[in-house]
């Protein structure tokens, strides 16, 4: 292993050790956590010969009911909140120079349709892939958040990294691309799939493209995608201009237009908060 390797490997460890102290202060309130993304995915390329996953972070799912009593035990754990947002928290691990991220929803209430409770009610017991009570979404659903998780962060065809993790996942959760394209389909994610998954099979994802095979035919739909894909090569990330791109990638485009006003809305009124919260300070 290289230097980087070894880099990314302790990130891994650390990781790890973040999830088993969360788990363990979750299961004292009687709440299960579901593992998300690369925690999960770092598990389940173990052995491939594939280099270590860098991890940034950890990420968890709760019930919105549960995130109150949640975030107590993890600072009873030793967590600090260093940032909240209306479908997460995220508490530092300052030990471990890891943060964990406590999500309530996987993307805003309006973009597709990924409920919570659902999710977390079809999740399946990972305890021993992870030596604790932790739950993984699933296979279905995990595969669905892949493409939500990379249209949500308007990535592009640059971002070879989560455009490999289609393929891990393919591998290590067998499933048939007929049953995955309508999970997709019922999950608002038709549109996002097309995008993401034709990146995905240029770079080799054959699992990918017999996915996007199975999409019903949608000539809006791959319109959509090919302008989503043509803008983001330019507008990715946090570019400003990338929002309106991830919207139309919604499940049809008035659903687009409904989640784009409730994302500019939400985004007006914590500018307004912050405005208000200042004001004191300039007295």
């Amino acid at each position: 292993m290289d230097e980087r390797e070894i880099a990314a490997a302790m990130t891994v460890v650390a990781g790890r050790e973040l999830l088993a102290r969360a788990a363990d202060a979750l299961s004292v309130v009687g709440v299960v956590p579901v593992a998300l993304k690369g925690v999960v995915l770092s598990a389940l390329s173990e052995g491939s010969g594939a280099p270590p996953r860098p991890m940034s972070d950890v990420d968890i799912l709760v019930r919105p009911r549960d995130r109150r009593v949640a975030e107590r035990a993890l600072a009873a754990a030793g967590l600090e909140e260093i940032a909240r947002s209306p479908v997460a928290t995220t508490l530092r691990a300052r030990d471990l120079r890891l943060d964990l991220d406590l999500h309530t929803a996987l993307v805003e209430p309006e973009l597709f349709r990924l409920d919570t409770d659902d999710l977390v009610e079809r999740a399946a017991d990972a305890s021993s892939l992870f030596g604790r009570p932790v739950r993984m979404l699933e296979r279905h659903d995990f595969y669905a958040h892949l493409v939500a998780h990379f249209a949500r962060n308007r990535s592009n065809a640059h971002d070879r990294r989560h455009l490999r993790d289609f393929a891990v996942v393919a591998r290590a959760l067998p499933m048939r691309p007929d049953d995955v394209a309508s999970h997709l389909l019922e999950r608002g994610l038709a549109r996002a799939a097309r995008y993401a998954l034709t990146l995905a099979s240029r770079r080799g994802d054959e699992f990918a493209a017999h996915v996007l095979s199975r999409l019903p035919r949608d000539r809006v739909g791959a319109l959509v995608a090919r302008s989503a894909e043509l803008w983001l090569a330019t507008h990715a990330g946090n570019a400003p201009l990338a929002v309106p791109a991830l919207h139309a990638l919604n499940r049809s485009l008035p659903a687009g237009m409904r989640s784009l006003g409730a994302h500019l809305a939400r985004g007006l009124a914590s500018r307004a908060r912050r405005v208000l919260e200042r004001a004191p300070e300039a007295r």
